[in-house]
């Protein structure tokens, strides 16, 4: 059905037109009866043609012409008008008029040819809409398929190409009105051109299948594109050449996914093959090198190298593996993953952010400017950087070129990203087994090493867990002590301790659990049932964390000792016997000698006499002094060094002197050190000293001060103190004006276990002596332990 439109201000020609119309039976009519009325029309319904007087008021039929042509509207237009004039025919045919028509003459042949010509109109119109639809999704599924017409005339001796918008697109050319240019201005973007020449040649001659694929690099300058063209020859009734057909395609993203399958498909079996490498190598050096052989040998890239990040100040990235189809490439490589120069590419990037690094057209990229030239001699136009990783951090990369400049898609990235990180993961753990060999080689010398110090130490050496059973015990214990080494083994150590000596051990290791136990004293019960005396020094074994986890004691054999000690004991008894008598002897005969010269003085004698019996009166007296200090002298060292309370011993050596208004403040509580027996006797000289030669002594206080590796134990007075040149002199023999050896004997008493003895105070301020203990001479009393 064609629905008409009718515009006219004549109302009986609207009627009388529109029944005439209808009786057509294909045509419905609607009238107008102006311009105005008719566009309004024209924007709420749909007409297949207009009929329009010229004739009308306010709008003639030529302008609404021109107004629904403005509009882009191509309805068919007939103008049905009394006036015959050449002018308007003319004018409305220059407007889009499709038919013109004039009233008048026979009514019934008028209206028969106005239905002819609108139906015509119409069919025309119809067809032509078609037609440019048709055109349209041609061209839409050209454009999308990225597909192009093109045509060669046989008989045109200037070698034209026809083509379509979508074949010049394809060539990167702009393409004239007529669709014509010379055949070899498309023939010069061909890059196989022997090729395609040869397979057209063919074509043209003997009427083979022109079917091709080639590259083409774009006159526009784009990217190089892949194409595929197929032909055929028309020939004309005779059999004779008229000109070849064909079409084009542009199928580069096709081929670059044909490509992107190939590579992942290699991508996978390369993951397969270094999943292999992974169990079969046996160091890193062996996989890095596998690896990279993998990658270009199995999936078929150009180039791969792995570089470890240095901890250096140039934070370099040191080139492990390569490749082999590209030798000597990492020598010329200058790369970090500092924030310089060297360390922008795309390596150093990787390492530097612990991420994927992809490029595409690298001699493009400024970052890669260091390395363009040999990147260029190679051939290389796109590459990726993968980090291999360590929980947060990257501990160097892995990268991979191409000769293709579009680069790595995004399933080959996670592919290779996968593969890096399997990589990463047997490189660790390479390490961490070179690690555990080396550990365990060391762990094998270091027990090694203690076996045989064990074997060769002459001590006992035990060991224990932290209840007290024995885990290890060297042979020289089994051998003195007569017991099998099932024997002890499991055992609590305190069970081969003598029954009177346990109290001391549980009480001394509680000590040695704090730190503060020295050497101690026991008898161990032997095999047979007798006794042996040693001596122990024990020690706590902690972890990595300082938990206590056992207990080590190495113990010396006292026996051979104590006999040395019984016969130095009886020799020092014969001495002391002969010193004893001789000394006694001696005095005697002194005193004698002193009566002999009583009596003399008493006599008349000259000056000079007098004199001389006064200088052997003072020699007499200072020998005297002198056997008294050999009594004295000859008991230190004669007891063995025991631990003492130096509080107690303070305070029984002040309490010898005479303090009387003299205040004594002892702060010493706790506190035991290992010394001779006449510890005592240090206070009482230092107490003495500070009565006789202090001349203002008020007060006099004693106090330690402790530092983890030794204890000062201070007595100050506030006397009037020692000068300075004569503190050293106060601890030599006979010093001083009636010092007597009370000072040396001070030092020659501590020496004996190590602790020294000095004056520190300042003239004016008092005496003040330190007494230095050194550690293992100390310890704080738990309970009452010795």
């Amino acid at each position: 059905m064609i629905r008409v439109l009718y515009v006219d201000d004549e109302e009986m020609l609207l009627d009388v037109c529109r029944s005439f119309l209808d009786l057509s039976g294909d045509i419905t009519t609607q009238v107008a009866c102006s311009g105005q009325q008719a566009l309004a029309m024209l924007a709420s319904s749909h007409f297949d043609a207009i009929i329009s007087d010229y004739q009308m008021p306010e709008m003639n039929g030529i302008d609404l012409l021109k107004e629904i042509r403005s509009d882009g509207n191509s309805i068919p237009f007939i103008l049905f008008t009394g006036r015959g004039r050449e002018e308007v025919v003319i004018e409305a045919l220059n407007h889009g008029a499709d038919f013109y028509l004039q009233k008048g003459g026979d009514p019934t042949s008028q209206f028969k040819e106005l239905e002819h010509k609108i139906k015509e109109a119409v069919r025309r119109s119809r067809a032509e809409n078609a037609l440019k639809l048709n055109e349209s999704r041609l061209k839409n599924a050209q454009t999308i398929g990225r597909i192009g017409c093109w045509e060669y005339d046989w008989n045109d001796k200037n070698s034209v190409f026809w083509g379509t918008e979508e074949s010049f697109q394809i060539f990167g050319m702009p393409r004239p009105l007529d669709g014509k240019v010379p055949l070899s201005l498309v023939w010069d973007h061909i890059v196989e051109r022997g090729y395609t020449n040869n397979a057209f040649n063919e074509l043209k001659q003997n009427g083979a299948e022109y079917d091709v694929e080639y590259h083409i690099r774009p006159a526009d300058g784009s990217a190089n594109r892949v194409v595929r063209s197929r032909a055929d020859m028309v020939r004309d009734q005779e059999g004779k050449p008229i000109k070849i057909v064909g079409v084009i395609q542009d199928v580069t993203e096709r081929k670059r996914a044909e490509e992107g399958l190939r590579r992942l498909n290699k991508d996978l079996r390369a993951i397969k093959e270094c999943n292999k490498a992974l169990f079969r190598a046996r160091s890193e050096p062996e996989l890095v090198i596998d690896i990279c052989n993998i990658v270009c040998n199995v999936a078929g890239y150009k180039l791969a190298w792995i570089g470890m990040a240095e901890k250096d100040a140039r934070k370099t990235v040191r080139p492990v593996a390569w490749s082999s189809n590209v030798d000597g490439y990492a020598d010329r490589l200058n790369v970090t993953w500092s924030d310089d120069e060297s360390g922008k590419g795309a390596i150093g990037e990787a390492i530097r952010t612990c991420r994927t690094v992809s490029m595409t057209n690298i001699l493009q990229q400024s970052t890669m400017r260091p390395w363009h030239d040999f990147l260029n001699e190679l051939g290389f136009q796109s590459m990726i950087a993968i980090p291999l990783m360590d929980g947060r951090s990257a501990i160097g990369a892995i990268g991979i070129y191409l000769e293709e400049p579009e680069g790595f898609n995004p399933e080959e990235i996670e592919l290779l990203e996968e593969m890096a990180g399997d990589l990463a993961f047997g490189i660790l753990s390479l390490r961490a087994k070179e690690r555990q060999r080396r550990a365990e080689e060391a762990l094998h010398k270091s027990e090694e090493l203690y076996s045989k110090l064990m074997a060769s130490i002459p001590d006992f050496v035990i060991v224990t867990d932290m209840n007290g059973d024995i885990v290890l015990v060297n042979d020289i214990a089994l051998e003195v002590s007569g017991w099998q080494l099932p024997e002890v083994l499991g055992k609590k150590l305190f069970s081969f301790v003598a029954p009177e000596d346990l109290p001391r051990a549980l009480r001394n290791t509680e000590l040695m659990l704090n730190g503060t136990l020295g050497p101690v004293e026991y008898r161990l019960i032997m095999k047979d049932g007798s006794y042996l005396p040693f001596e122990a020094n024990g020690d706590v074994i902690r972890n990595s964390v300082g938990m206590p986890t056992g207990l080590v004691f190495v113990c010396r054999d006292l026996s051979d000792r104590r006999k040395l000690e019984m016969k130095l004991k009886e020799a020092n008894r014969k001495l002391k016997v002969v010193d004893s008598v001789t000394r006694h002897d001696t005095v005697n005969k002194l005193v004698v000698l002193s009566g002999y010269m009583e009596i003399m003085k008493a006599g008349r004698h000259d000056e000079k006499i007098t004199a001389n019996l006064a200088k052997m009166d003072m020699i007499v007296k200072g020998l005297v002094e002198q056997l008294n200090l050999t009594r004295e002298y000859q008991t230190i060292g004669m007891e063995r060094p025991e631990w003492q309370s130096v509080r107690e011993a303070c305070e029984k050596g002040i309490s010898q002197v005479d303090l009387g208004k003299v205040k004594a403040n002892i702060e010493l509580d706790g506190l035991e050190i290992l010394a001779d027996p006449l510890l005592e006797k240090i206070f009482y000289n230092l107490a003495d000293n500070s009565l006789n030669h202090g001349e203002t002594v008020s007060t006099i206080n004693v106090y330690a001060e402790q530092t983890p590796d030794r204890v000062k134990i201070i007595y100050v007075d506030n006397g009037i103190g020692i000068y300075p040149e004569n503190k050293e002199q106060l601890f030599m023999e006979g010093h001083g004006r009636n010092h007597g050896m009370g000072l040396f004997l001070s030092r020659e008493i501590l020496g004996i276990t190590g602790i020294e003895i000095q004056e520190t105070g300042t003239p004016g301020n008092g005496a003040r002596f330190e007494i230095i203990v050194p550690k293992g001479s100390f310890r704080r009393r738990i309970g009452e332990a010795c």
